[in-house]
């Protein structure tokens, strides 16, 4: 059922801004409290360190052997051990939490704003972003 009521651009705009601060704030407090990295992420991070030191993108040195599941998860991990000077590896993962957190809010906020073009109510776009 579609609602009479509009929000006001402004209150649509705090609303949104509200919904992707606080669906980026979600994961990096989680990162932060737990400051848990799963293991399978070093499997490929070591390629990705392998790839940045100029060895090419290999488990070992000298071996071929691929190691990594999806391209993508292999060479964002590589930029940003590349913009961390390849010196730490917290703090490419740090860089990788940042990302991937923007990347959630990205996606929450973009189920935000479908459920506020198809006009649902609000507890049904809060339900949509929390599922």
């Amino acid at each position: 059922m579609r609602s009479s009521v509009h929000p006001t651009p402004s209150r649509l705009l705090n609303a949104r801004l509200l919904v992707f601060c606080a669906a980026m704030l979600l994961p990096l407090l989680w990162a932060l409290t737990t400051n848990h990295v799963w293991e399978d992420f070093y499997i490929t991070f070591r390629s990705s360190k392998n790839l940045v030191a100029g060895h090419g993108l290999v488990f070992n040195r000298g071996e071929r052997l691929h190691t990594f599941t999806s391209p993508l998860g292999v060479l964002l991990p590589a930029a940003a051990s590349y913009l961390s000077g390849a010196s730490s590896d917290t703090a490419a993962i740090w860089i990788f939490r940042v990302w991937s957190a923007v990347a959630f809010a990205g996606a929450i906020f973009l189920i935000f704003r479908i459920a506020g073009h198809f006009a649902y109510a609000a507890w049904t776009a809060l339900a949509l972003v929390a599922l």
